[in-house]
């Protein structure tokens, strides 16, 4: 009796489920388009990379895969926001196509 319950068991597992939802919807979060441009802005705050993912509440790597290049991590529109208010940018100067420059330094 235990042997068919084991068995009956198992050769349910190996079948694939036919309801499997995905787990997202497909809507993906955006990547900052150049990396470089986070790092940037947060030097500009003279923010290390502890000080700032800290504010954010996230760990130092992840902050560190989102700043990655390529980025190994995506930040959600939610995140990127958030880093913008703590670094005082707008959220298009970490997504921005043309270069950082240094005109801004005195």
């Amino acid at each position: 009796m235990l042997f068919a319950l084991v068995r009956a068991s198992l050769s349910s597992m190996s079948q694939p489920k036919e309801s499997v939802k995905p787990r997202r919807s497909g809507v993906r979060a955006p990547v900052i388009q150049d990396p470089a441009k986070l790092r940037y802005q947060r030097v500009k705050a003279r923010l290390s990379p502890i000080a700032l993912a800290g504010r954010l509440g996230i760990s130092r790597g992840h902050l560190s895969e989102i700043e990655k290049i390529p980025p190994t991590r995506s930040a959600s529109p939610e995140l990127l926001g958030r880093i913008a208010d703590e670094l005082g940018c707008d959220i298009t100067a970490l997504m921005a196509d043309d270069e950082p420059n240094g005109s801004e330094a005195a």
